[in-house]
Protein backbone atom coordinates (compact mmCIF):
# COMPACT_ATOMS: atom_id res chain seq x y z
CA UNK A 1 0.00 0.00 0.00
CA UNK A 2 1.47 3.52 -0.96
CA UNK A 3 2.23 5.51 1.74
CA UNK A 4 1.08 8.58 0.07
CA UNK A 5 -2.61 7.33 -0.12
CA UNK A 6 -5.41 8.90 2.00
CA UNK A 7 -7.31 6.76 3.42
CA UNK A 8 -9.49 9.51 4.88
CA UNK A 9 -10.18 11.56 2.20
CA UNK A 10 -12.10 15.31 2.35
CA UNK A 11 -15.46 14.65 0.60
CA UNK A 12 -15.58 17.57 -2.16
CA UNK A 13 -18.42 19.77 -1.21
CA UNK A 14 -20.28 23.13 -3.26
CA UNK A 15 -22.04 25.40 -2.22
CA UNK A 16 -24.73 27.22 -4.76
CA UNK A 17 -25.80 30.63 -3.79
CA UNK A 18 -27.27 31.54 -7.16
CA UNK A 19 -29.17 29.96 -10.55
CA UNK A 20 -26.50 30.96 -12.39
CA UNK A 21 -24.07 28.83 -10.43
CA UNK A 22 -26.48 26.28 -10.46
CA UNK A 23 -26.77 25.80 -14.02
CA UNK A 24 -23.34 26.48 -14.99
CA UNK A 25 -21.39 23.66 -16.85
CA UNK A 26 -18.07 24.39 -14.00
CA UNK A 27 -20.69 22.92 -11.19
CA UNK A 28 -21.50 20.17 -13.72
CA UNK A 29 -17.42 19.46 -14.11
CA UNK A 30 -16.81 19.27 -10.80
CA UNK A 31 -19.46 16.41 -9.81
CA UNK A 32 -18.08 14.39 -12.79
CA UNK A 33 -14.19 14.80 -11.56
CA UNK A 34 -14.86 13.43 -7.87
CA UNK A 35 -15.97 10.12 -7.15
CA UNK A 36 -18.79 11.68 -4.94
CA UNK A 37 -20.43 14.85 -4.54
CA UNK A 38 -22.54 17.04 -1.63
CA UNK A 39 -23.88 19.86 -3.46
CA UNK A 40 -25.55 22.71 -0.78
CA UNK A 41 -27.85 25.30 -1.34
CA UNK A 42 -29.50 24.12 -4.58
CA UNK A 43 -32.79 23.29 -3.09
CA UNK A 44 -33.43 26.81 -1.69
CA UNK A 45 -35.90 29.52 -2.60
CA UNK A 46 -32.79 31.39 -4.11
CA UNK A 47 -31.69 28.92 -6.35
CA UNK A 48 -33.81 26.34 -7.67
CA UNK A 49 -36.59 26.61 -5.40
CA UNK A 50 -37.03 22.99 -4.86
CA UNK A 51 -39.81 22.18 -2.80
CA UNK A 52 -38.97 19.78 -0.33
CA UNK A 53 -42.16 19.79 1.67
CA UNK A 54 -43.72 18.03 -1.13
CA UNK A 55 -41.64 14.91 0.10
CA UNK A 56 -42.66 15.22 3.46
CA UNK A 57 -44.33 12.30 5.38
CA UNK A 58 -47.31 14.63 6.53
CA UNK A 59 -47.78 15.93 2.19
CA UNK A 60 -47.45 12.21 1.09
CA UNK A 61 -49.77 10.97 3.68
CA UNK A 62 -52.37 13.95 2.80
CA UNK A 63 -52.27 13.08 -0.57
CA UNK A 64 -52.36 8.79 -0.48
CA UNK A 65 -52.30 7.46 2.75
CA UNK A 66 -53.06 4.17 1.97
CA UNK A 67 -50.90 3.63 -0.60
CA UNK A 68 -49.05 0.72 0.10
CA UNK A 69 -44.98 1.16 0.45
CA UNK A 70 -42.01 -1.79 1.15
CA UNK A 71 -40.58 -2.34 4.52
CA UNK A 72 -37.06 -3.45 5.51
CA UNK A 73 -36.92 -4.46 8.84
CA UNK A 74 -33.35 -4.05 10.03
CA UNK A 75 -31.08 -4.74 13.07
CA UNK A 76 -30.15 -1.62 14.46
CA UNK A 77 -26.50 -0.78 14.46
CA UNK A 78 -23.71 1.72 14.41
CA UNK A 79 -22.14 3.16 11.69
CA UNK A 80 -19.04 1.31 11.86
CA UNK A 81 -19.23 -1.77 12.49
CA UNK A 82 -22.13 -4.39 11.51
CA UNK A 83 -21.91 -6.77 14.58
CA UNK A 84 -24.89 -9.70 15.28
CA UNK A 85 -25.57 -10.92 17.90
CA UNK A 86 -22.64 -13.59 18.37
CA UNK A 87 -20.51 -10.11 18.67
CA UNK A 88 -17.86 -10.98 15.76
CA UNK A 89 -17.70 -8.35 12.96
CA UNK A 90 -19.81 -9.16 9.97
CA UNK A 91 -20.34 -7.27 6.74
CA UNK A 92 -24.03 -9.55 6.30
CA UNK A 93 -26.95 -6.77 6.07
CA UNK A 94 -29.95 -9.00 6.40
CA UNK A 95 -33.45 -7.11 6.11
CA UNK A 96 -37.03 -8.38 6.44
CA UNK A 97 -39.20 -7.69 3.46
CA UNK A 98 -43.11 -7.18 4.07
CA UNK A 99 -45.35 -3.89 3.55
CA UNK A 100 -47.21 -1.08 5.18
CA UNK A 101 -49.24 1.80 4.03
CA UNK A 102 -47.99 5.51 3.58
CA UNK A 103 -50.13 6.35 6.67
CA UNK A 104 -49.01 3.52 9.24
CA UNK A 105 -45.68 4.44 8.41
CA UNK A 106 -45.96 7.92 8.59
CA UNK A 107 -47.12 7.00 12.21
CA UNK A 108 -44.46 5.08 13.15
CA UNK A 109 -42.06 7.99 12.08
CA UNK A 110 -44.07 10.24 14.26
CA UNK A 111 -43.67 8.23 17.29
CA UNK A 112 -39.75 7.75 16.95
CA UNK A 113 -39.25 11.09 16.07
CA UNK A 114 -41.00 11.85 19.52
CA UNK A 115 -38.75 9.67 21.04
CA UNK A 116 -35.76 11.00 19.81
CA UNK A 117 -37.17 15.18 20.89
CA UNK A 118 -37.64 13.59 24.59
CA UNK A 119 -34.43 12.08 24.78
CA UNK A 120 -35.17 8.38 24.82
CA UNK A 121 -34.26 5.44 22.65
CA UNK A 122 -36.61 4.25 19.99
CA UNK A 123 -37.56 0.47 20.53
CA UNK A 124 -34.47 -1.19 18.61
CA UNK A 125 -34.60 -4.57 20.58
CA UNK A 126 -37.52 -6.23 17.39
CA UNK A 127 -35.23 -4.55 14.69
CA UNK A 128 -36.30 -0.65 13.31
CA UNK A 129 -38.90 -0.44 9.86
CA UNK A 130 -37.00 1.19 6.98
CA UNK A 131 -39.67 2.45 4.06
CA UNK A 132 -38.12 1.80 0.76
CA UNK A 133 -38.33 1.91 -3.01
CA UNK A 134 -41.57 4.04 -3.12
CA UNK A 135 -41.85 4.58 -6.93
CA UNK A 136 -43.08 7.81 -8.00
CA UNK A 137 -43.26 7.08 -11.96
CA UNK A 138 -47.27 7.66 -11.82
CA UNK A 139 -47.65 11.02 -13.63
CA UNK A 140 -51.22 11.03 -12.48
CA UNK A 141 -50.82 10.06 -8.89
CA UNK A 142 -47.49 12.15 -8.11
CA UNK A 143 -47.95 15.26 -10.72
CA UNK A 144 -47.83 17.59 -7.64
CA UNK A 145 -44.24 16.21 -7.12
CA UNK A 146 -42.94 15.41 -10.20
CA UNK A 147 -43.07 18.92 -11.32
CA UNK A 148 -40.45 19.55 -8.76
CA UNK A 149 -37.77 18.46 -10.87
CA UNK A 150 -38.07 20.60 -13.82
CA UNK A 151 -36.76 23.43 -11.97
CA UNK A 152 -33.22 21.48 -11.59
CA UNK A 153 -30.66 22.02 -14.21
CA UNK A 154 -29.71 19.94 -16.79
CA UNK A 155 -26.71 17.86 -15.00
CA UNK A 156 -29.43 16.54 -12.32
CA UNK A 157 -32.94 16.04 -13.94
CA UNK A 158 -34.77 13.23 -14.34
CA UNK A 159 -35.58 13.71 -17.83
CA UNK A 160 -33.03 15.47 -20.30
CA UNK A 161 -31.02 15.63 -23.72
CA UNK A 162 -28.24 15.07 -21.41
CA UNK A 163 -28.72 12.50 -19.77
CA UNK A 164 -28.39 8.60 -21.09
CA UNK A 165 -31.00 7.41 -19.54
CA UNK A 166 -33.81 9.77 -21.33
CA UNK A 167 -33.33 7.34 -24.65
CA UNK A 168 -34.21 3.98 -23.05
CA UNK A 169 -37.94 4.35 -24.32
CA UNK A 170 -39.42 2.58 -21.49
CA UNK A 171 -39.46 3.21 -17.22
CA UNK A 172 -36.41 1.44 -15.20
CA UNK A 173 -38.10 2.09 -11.84
CA UNK A 174 -35.81 4.05 -9.55
CA UNK A 175 -33.10 4.54 -12.59
CA UNK A 176 -35.33 6.81 -14.58
CA UNK A 177 -37.74 7.27 -12.50
CA UNK A 178 -37.96 8.47 -9.06
CA UNK A 179 -37.64 6.52 -5.45
CA UNK A 180 -38.50 8.03 -2.31
CA UNK A 181 -37.34 6.42 1.08
CA UNK A 182 -38.98 6.90 4.59
CA UNK A 183 -36.26 6.40 7.66
CA UNK A 184 -36.27 6.34 11.29
CA UNK A 185 -32.77 6.42 13.02
CA UNK A 186 -30.49 3.42 11.65
CA UNK A 187 -32.41 2.78 8.68
CA UNK A 188 -29.57 1.29 6.06
CA UNK A 189 -28.99 1.32 2.38
CA UNK A 190 -26.15 -1.27 1.85
CA UNK A 191 -23.02 -0.92 -0.01
CA UNK A 192 -23.90 -1.06 -3.53
CA UNK A 193 -22.80 0.53 -6.77
CA UNK A 194 -25.51 2.19 -9.24
CA UNK A 195 -26.99 -0.68 -12.06
CA UNK A 196 -24.61 -0.54 -14.60
CA UNK A 197 -22.69 1.87 -12.88
CA UNK A 198 -24.43 5.09 -13.74
CA UNK A 199 -24.73 8.19 -11.83
CA UNK A 200 -27.27 8.83 -9.55
CA UNK A 201 -28.68 11.97 -7.53
CA UNK A 202 -29.77 11.92 -3.62
CA UNK A 203 -31.31 14.43 -1.87
CA UNK A 204 -32.33 15.07 1.58
CA UNK A 205 -35.60 15.98 1.97
CA UNK A 206 -35.64 16.28 5.94
CA UNK A 207 -35.95 16.86 8.94
CA UNK A 208 -33.10 14.33 9.91
CA UNK A 209 -29.25 14.14 8.54
CA UNK A 210 -28.05 10.60 6.69
CA UNK A 211 -24.29 9.81 7.01
CA UNK A 212 -22.72 8.66 4.09
CA UNK A 213 -19.55 6.43 2.82
CA UNK A 214 -18.50 6.45 -0.74
CA UNK A 215 -15.52 4.67 -2.39
CA UNK A 216 -13.82 5.54 -5.89
CA UNK A 217 -14.59 3.76 -8.81
CA UNK A 218 -11.14 2.32 -8.84
CA UNK A 219 -11.27 0.55 -5.77
CA UNK A 220 -14.33 -1.64 -6.83
CA UNK A 221 -12.45 -5.00 -7.20
CA UNK A 222 -10.72 -4.51 -3.74
CA UNK A 223 -14.23 -4.00 -2.38
CA UNK A 224 -15.36 -7.20 -4.80
CA UNK A 225 -12.35 -9.27 -3.07
CA UNK A 226 -13.54 -7.95 0.24
CA UNK A 227 -17.26 -9.01 0.14
CA UNK A 228 -15.37 -12.24 -0.89
CA UNK A 229 -13.53 -12.74 2.10
CA UNK A 230 -17.19 -12.22 4.18
CA UNK A 231 -18.96 -14.84 1.96
CA UNK A 232 -21.00 -11.98 0.22
CA UNK A 233 -21.82 -11.71 -2.91
CA UNK A 234 -20.86 -7.92 -4.50
CA UNK A 235 -23.15 -7.48 -6.89
CA UNK A 236 -26.44 -9.59 -5.55
CA UNK A 237 -25.76 -9.22 -1.53
CA UNK A 238 -26.73 -7.13 1.15
CA UNK A 239 -23.45 -5.90 2.89
CA UNK A 240 -22.51 -3.21 5.29
CA UNK A 241 -18.47 -2.80 5.26
CA UNK A 242 -16.46 -1.80 7.85
CA UNK A 243 -14.17 1.02 7.28
CA UNK A 244 -11.19 -0.19 9.28
CA UNK A 245 -10.89 -3.21 7.05
CA UNK A 246 -11.24 -1.25 4.14
CA UNK A 247 -8.34 1.15 5.27
CA UNK A 248 -6.68 -1.99 5.71
CA UNK A 249 -6.82 -2.99 2.30
CA UNK A 250 -5.95 0.43 1.26
CA UNK A 251 -8.80 1.28 -0.04
CA UNK A 252 -9.81 5.35 0.99
CA UNK A 253 -13.59 5.87 2.01
CA UNK A 254 -15.24 8.94 1.97
CA UNK A 255 -17.39 9.49 5.11
CA UNK A 256 -19.83 12.62 5.25
CA UNK A 257 -23.16 14.12 6.13
CA UNK A 258 -26.00 14.69 4.03
CA UNK A 259 -28.14 17.53 6.05
CA UNK A 260 -31.68 18.54 4.50
CA UNK A 261 -31.69 20.48 1.56
CA UNK A 262 -28.30 18.60 0.34
CA UNK A 263 -27.87 16.87 -3.20
CA UNK A 264 -25.60 14.28 -3.26
CA UNK A 265 -24.21 13.60 -6.93
CA UNK A 266 -22.97 9.97 -6.97
CA UNK A 267 -20.29 9.43 -9.63
CA UNK A 268 -20.00 6.71 -12.14
CA UNK A 269 -19.47 3.77 -10.12
CA UNK A 270 -18.83 5.05 -6.97
CA UNK A 271 -19.50 2.26 -4.09
CA UNK A 272 -21.77 3.93 -1.33
CA UNK A 273 -23.82 2.63 1.68
CA UNK A 274 -26.02 5.17 4.11
CA UNK A 275 -27.09 5.16 7.48
CA UNK A 276 -29.78 7.58 8.42
CA UNK A 277 -29.04 9.64 11.85
CA UNK A 278 -32.86 10.39 12.18
CA UNK A 279 -36.11 10.57 11.27
CA UNK A 280 -36.35 11.56 7.34
CA UNK A 281 -36.93 11.13 3.76
CA UNK A 282 -34.92 10.98 0.74
CA UNK A 283 -35.37 10.79 -2.63
CA UNK A 284 -32.96 9.19 -5.51
CA UNK A 285 -32.71 8.68 -9.05
CA UNK A 286 -30.44 7.93 -11.58
CA UNK A 287 -28.61 9.66 -14.60
CA UNK A 288 -26.10 8.70 -17.16
CA UNK A 289 -23.66 11.91 -18.51
CA UNK A 290 -23.64 12.25 -22.43
CA UNK A 291 -19.75 11.07 -21.90
CA UNK A 292 -17.66 8.35 -23.28
CA UNK A 293 -16.37 7.45 -20.05
CA UNK A 294 -20.29 7.19 -18.47
CA UNK A 295 -20.84 4.91 -21.69
CA UNK A 296 -17.65 2.42 -21.76
CA UNK A 297 -18.35 2.06 -17.79
CA UNK A 298 -21.95 1.20 -18.58
CA UNK A 299 -20.92 -1.49 -21.18
CA UNK A 300 -18.01 -2.82 -19.01
CA UNK A 301 -20.17 -3.67 -16.25
CA UNK A 302 -23.00 -4.92 -18.55
CA UNK A 303 -20.21 -7.43 -19.92
CA UNK A 304 -19.51 -8.22 -16.22
CA UNK A 305 -22.82 -8.84 -15.28
CA UNK A 306 -23.37 -11.60 -18.14
CA UNK A 307 -20.28 -13.53 -16.62
CA UNK A 308 -21.53 -13.20 -12.53
CA UNK A 309 -25.46 -14.42 -13.79
CA UNK A 310 -26.71 -10.77 -12.64
CA UNK A 311 -29.23 -8.77 -14.97
CA UNK A 312 -28.78 -5.49 -16.33
CA UNK A 313 -31.48 -3.82 -15.62
CA UNK A 314 -30.53 -1.02 -18.34
CA UNK A 315 -30.80 -2.60 -21.82
CA UNK A 316 -27.60 -1.45 -23.28
CA UNK A 317 -27.89 -3.00 -27.00
CA UNK A 318 -31.74 -1.38 -27.41
CA UNK A 319 -30.13 1.76 -25.71
CA UNK A 320 -27.90 2.10 -28.15
CA UNK A 321 -30.11 2.05 -31.13
CA UNK A 322 -32.41 4.43 -29.68
CA UNK A 323 -29.33 6.98 -29.42
CA UNK A 324 -28.25 5.44 -33.22
CA UNK A 325 -31.94 6.63 -34.05
CA UNK A 326 -32.24 10.14 -32.33
CA UNK A 327 -28.66 11.73 -31.48
CA UNK A 328 -25.71 13.00 -33.25
CA UNK A 329 -22.52 12.55 -31.49
CA UNK A 330 -19.33 14.65 -31.79
CA UNK A 331 -17.20 12.69 -29.55
CA UNK A 332 -15.54 10.29 -31.48
CA UNK A 333 -14.92 7.85 -28.60
CA UNK A 334 -18.33 7.78 -27.81
CA UNK A 335 -19.27 7.79 -31.32
CA UNK A 336 -17.49 4.59 -31.98
CA UNK A 337 -18.32 3.03 -28.67
CA UNK A 338 -22.06 3.22 -29.77
CA UNK A 339 -21.15 2.19 -33.36
CA UNK A 340 -19.67 -0.81 -31.91
CA UNK A 341 -22.52 -1.93 -30.22
CA UNK A 342 -24.77 -1.48 -33.41
CA UNK A 343 -22.63 -3.34 -35.44
CA UNK A 344 -22.43 -6.63 -33.30
CA UNK A 345 -26.08 -6.33 -32.76
CA UNK A 346 -26.58 -6.10 -36.50
CA UNK A 347 -24.75 -8.91 -36.90
CA UNK A 348 -26.25 -11.14 -34.08
CA UNK A 349 -29.63 -10.50 -35.68
CA UNK A 350 -28.42 -11.59 -39.05
CA UNK A 351 -26.90 -15.06 -37.49
CA UNK A 352 -30.10 -15.80 -35.24
CA UNK A 353 -32.61 -15.24 -38.40
CA UNK A 354 -30.15 -17.56 -40.74
CA UNK A 355 -30.43 -20.03 -37.55
CA UNK A 356 -34.00 -19.73 -37.43
CA UNK A 357 -34.30 -20.64 -41.33
CA UNK A 358 -31.58 -23.27 -40.74
CA UNK A 359 -33.84 -25.28 -38.46
CA UNK A 360 -37.28 -24.53 -40.42
CA UNK A 361 -38.37 -22.20 -37.51
CA UNK A 362 -41.88 -19.80 -38.28
CA UNK A 363 -40.38 -16.45 -37.83
CA UNK A 364 -43.33 -13.95 -37.41
CA UNK A 365 -43.27 -10.42 -37.11
CA UNK A 366 -43.91 -8.71 -33.70
CA UNK A 367 -42.61 -5.25 -33.99
CA UNK A 368 -42.04 -3.25 -30.90
CA UNK A 369 -44.83 -0.52 -29.64
CA UNK A 370 -43.47 2.98 -28.04
CA UNK A 371 -42.68 2.58 -24.42
CA UNK A 372 -42.88 -1.32 -24.71
CA UNK A 373 -39.95 -2.96 -21.85
CA UNK A 374 -37.50 -4.41 -23.09
CA UNK A 375 -37.44 -8.30 -23.34
CA UNK A 376 -34.82 -10.61 -20.97
CA UNK A 377 -34.19 -14.24 -21.55
CA UNK A 378 -36.47 -16.57 -19.06
CA UNK A 379 -33.20 -18.57 -18.72
CA UNK A 380 -30.04 -16.64 -18.55
CA UNK A 381 -31.92 -13.16 -17.79
CA UNK A 382 -29.69 -11.49 -20.76
CA UNK A 383 -31.08 -8.40 -22.78
CA UNK A 384 -32.63 -10.12 -25.68
CA UNK A 385 -32.96 -7.50 -28.69
CA UNK A 386 -35.10 -8.27 -32.09
CA UNK A 387 -34.75 -11.94 -32.57
CA UNK A 388 -36.96 -13.19 -29.72
CA UNK A 389 -37.57 -17.31 -29.46
CA UNK A 390 -40.32 -18.05 -27.44
CA UNK A 391 -41.86 -21.50 -27.07
CA UNK A 392 -44.78 -22.71 -28.91
CA UNK A 393 -46.71 -24.47 -26.60
CA UNK A 394 -46.96 -22.18 -24.25
CA UNK A 395 -50.09 -20.11 -23.51
CA UNK A 396 -48.30 -17.22 -22.00
CA UNK A 397 -44.67 -17.94 -23.98
CA UNK A 398 -41.32 -16.61 -22.05
CA UNK A 399 -38.57 -14.82 -24.18
CA UNK A 400 -35.79 -16.69 -24.98
CA UNK A 401 -32.09 -15.90 -26.17
CA UNK A 402 -31.18 -18.32 -28.83
CA UNK A 403 -28.24 -19.94 -27.03
CA UNK A 404 -30.51 -20.53 -24.63
CA UNK A 405 -33.29 -22.15 -26.69
CA UNK A 406 -30.63 -23.73 -28.66
CA UNK A 407 -29.40 -25.53 -24.82
CA UNK A 408 -33.15 -26.96 -24.20
CA UNK A 409 -34.33 -27.79 -28.20
CA UNK A 410 -30.83 -28.42 -30.24
CA UNK A 411 -33.01 -28.71 -33.55
CA UNK A 412 -35.29 -25.35 -32.14
CA UNK A 413 -38.29 -27.42 -33.41
CA UNK A 414 -39.80 -26.30 -29.87
CA UNK A 415 -39.68 -22.67 -30.72
CA UNK A 416 -40.94 -20.02 -32.71
CA UNK A 417 -39.53 -16.55 -33.72
CA UNK A 418 -40.34 -13.07 -33.54
CA UNK A 419 -39.35 -10.54 -35.13
CA UNK A 420 -39.24 -7.27 -33.51
CA UNK A 421 -37.64 -5.03 -36.51
CA UNK A 422 -36.61 -6.31 -39.90
CA UNK A 423 -32.85 -6.39 -41.01
CA UNK A 424 -33.50 -2.97 -43.39
CA UNK A 425 -34.68 -0.99 -40.72
CA UNK A 426 -31.53 -1.80 -38.29
CA UNK A 427 -29.29 -1.28 -41.10
CA UNK A 428 -30.55 2.14 -42.52
CA UNK A 429 -30.27 3.27 -39.03
CA UNK A 430 -26.47 2.02 -38.50
CA UNK A 431 -25.64 3.56 -41.85
CA UNK A 432 -27.26 6.81 -41.15
CA UNK A 433 -25.70 6.81 -37.78
CA UNK A 434 -22.73 9.40 -38.49
CA UNK A 435 -20.05 11.28 -36.35
CA UNK A 436 -21.08 15.26 -36.34
CA UNK A 437 -18.27 16.72 -37.62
Amino acid sequence: MSSSVNLNPKTPRVQIKTPKDAFSQELFQFCLENPITVVEGLCSPSVCDFKLGKFSTLSLTKAWPDHPIEIRTQKFKSAEKNVPMAGRNSWDCYSARSQMTIRKYGEYQGANFLREKNGVGGNSAHGIQFGTNLDLSDAKMWQLQLQEFNKLPPAFKLYSPGNLLSYVGHNILGMNTVQLYMKVKGSRTPGHEENNKFCAVNINVGPGDCEWFGVADEYWPAMYKLCQSHGMNYLKGSWWPDPEECFAAGIPVYRFIQRPGDLVYINIGCVHWVQSLGVTNNIAWNVGPLVPLQFRAALERYDFNKVENYKSIVPMILLSWNIGRTLWIRDPEFFQLVKKVLSNSLDKSRKDLQQARRHNVPIRHHGKKEGEPVHYCGSCEEEVFNTLFIKKNEKRPRVFCLECALQSSPQLEDYACLQEYTLDELTTVYENFKRLE
